[in-house]
């Protein structure tokens, strides 16, 4: 098994890096910082091939000028109009944390300041997505908040476009 990092991009001195996540059957999980995204999922198949599962680009560029959030986890929805609130997780570059003890795993992690994305207190936000021999990608999405408010830590864009 194996895990990888490289620059994917870099803005101003900030760098976007690119995880990638392969266990010995060659199944792939690609990730960016940027929005937590899920990039690639790739799983060869009976003739060899190991298409990317998965709709998503190639530059950030194209990812900054994207109709909808593909493959960011997305939040927090403005109650009054389902709207995504400025300062949304989409657009944040996530800390990360790796593992390889027993199956692969990455952890994205967000600490917002009060107001940050719109919502009061501040809040700890974390996904882990883990991938295993057994080609399962299990995720685990976690938030605290200091704040009397209610989130649900919802899904990861994977292919869908948000009003």
């Amino acid at each position: 098994m194996q895990l990888s990092a490289k620059i994917f991009a870099k803005v101003g001195s900030e760098r976007i890096t690119q995880y990638s996540l392969v266990n010995d059957h060659q199944m792939t999980l690609r990730f960016l910082t940027f929005g937590a995204r899920v990039q690639q999922v790739r799983l060869p198949n009976a003739a060899g091939d190991d298409p990317n599962l998965l709709l998503g680009f190639v530059t950030l560029e194209d990812y900054l000028h994207q109709p909808g959030y593909l493959g960011a986890f997305t939040g927090p929805l403005q109650a009054a109009d389902a709207e995504l609130a400025p300062g949304s997780w989409q657009n944040w570059n996530w800390a990360v944390k790796t593992s390889q003890e027993t199956d692969l795993a990455i952890t994205f992690t967000l600490t917002l300041p009060e107001n940050a994305d719109g919502q009061p207190g501040q809040r700890e936000l974390s996904i882990t997505h883990r991938l295993t021999n057994d080609n399962l990608w299990q995720i685990d999405m976690q938030v605290a908040t200091t704040a009397d408010l209610k989130i649900i830590p919802g899904s990861i864009c994977l292919g869908c476009s948000l009003p």
